[in-house]
Protein backbone atom coordinates (compact mmCIF):
# COMPACT_ATOMS: atom_id res chain seq x y z
CA UNK A 1 0.00 0.00 0.00
CA UNK A 2 1.43 3.43 -0.91
CA UNK A 3 2.30 5.80 1.93
CA UNK A 4 -0.22 8.46 2.87
CA UNK A 5 0.51 12.11 2.17
CA UNK A 6 1.25 12.57 5.89
CA UNK A 7 3.75 9.69 5.88
CA UNK A 8 5.42 11.02 2.73
CA UNK A 9 5.80 14.52 4.18
CA UNK A 10 7.13 13.26 7.50
CA UNK A 11 9.57 10.93 5.72
CA UNK A 12 10.84 13.77 3.53
CA UNK A 13 11.27 16.07 6.55
CA UNK A 14 13.11 13.45 8.61
CA UNK A 15 15.41 12.57 5.70
CA UNK A 16 16.40 16.25 5.35
CA UNK A 17 17.23 16.22 9.07
CA UNK A 18 19.61 13.27 8.57
CA UNK A 19 17.36 10.42 9.74
CA UNK A 20 17.19 7.01 8.06
CA UNK A 21 13.46 6.43 7.54
CA UNK A 22 11.42 3.28 6.95
CA UNK A 23 7.69 3.23 6.18
CA UNK A 24 5.37 0.36 7.16
CA UNK A 25 8.00 -1.56 9.12
CA UNK A 26 6.69 -4.97 10.21
CA UNK A 27 7.96 -6.31 13.51
CA UNK A 28 8.33 -10.00 14.41
CA UNK A 29 5.48 -9.52 16.92
CA UNK A 30 3.06 -8.91 14.00
CA UNK A 31 2.89 -5.21 14.88
CA UNK A 32 3.38 -2.64 12.17
CA UNK A 33 4.97 0.79 12.53
CA UNK A 34 3.87 3.43 10.00
CA UNK A 35 7.04 5.47 10.31
CA UNK A 36 10.31 4.36 11.89
CA UNK A 37 13.34 6.66 11.81
CA UNK A 38 16.68 6.77 13.53
CA UNK A 39 19.71 9.02 13.52
CA UNK A 40 23.04 7.73 14.85
CA UNK A 41 24.40 11.30 14.86
CA UNK A 42 21.55 12.62 17.01
CA UNK A 43 21.26 9.42 19.05
CA UNK A 44 17.50 9.48 18.43
CA UNK A 45 14.74 7.10 17.35
CA UNK A 46 11.25 8.10 16.21
CA UNK A 47 8.37 5.66 15.77
CA UNK A 48 4.77 6.23 14.70
CA UNK A 49 2.59 3.20 15.44
CA UNK A 50 -0.20 2.36 13.02
CA UNK A 51 -3.50 3.87 14.12
CA UNK A 52 -2.00 6.35 16.58
CA UNK A 53 -2.09 10.12 16.47
CA UNK A 54 0.93 12.00 15.14
CA UNK A 55 3.57 12.90 17.69
CA UNK A 56 2.91 16.41 19.00
CA UNK A 57 6.62 17.19 19.20
CA UNK A 58 7.25 15.95 15.66
CA UNK A 59 4.36 18.02 14.32
CA UNK A 60 5.65 21.12 16.16
CA UNK A 61 9.11 20.63 14.66
CA UNK A 62 7.59 20.19 11.20
CA UNK A 63 5.55 23.39 11.63
CA UNK A 64 8.68 25.34 12.61
CA UNK A 65 10.40 24.23 9.39
CA UNK A 66 7.50 25.46 7.24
Amino acid sequence: MPASLYESLVKEYLETEGYLVYNNLKLPTQQEIDIFAFSPKKDAIIGEVKGSNPSKKLMEETAKKN
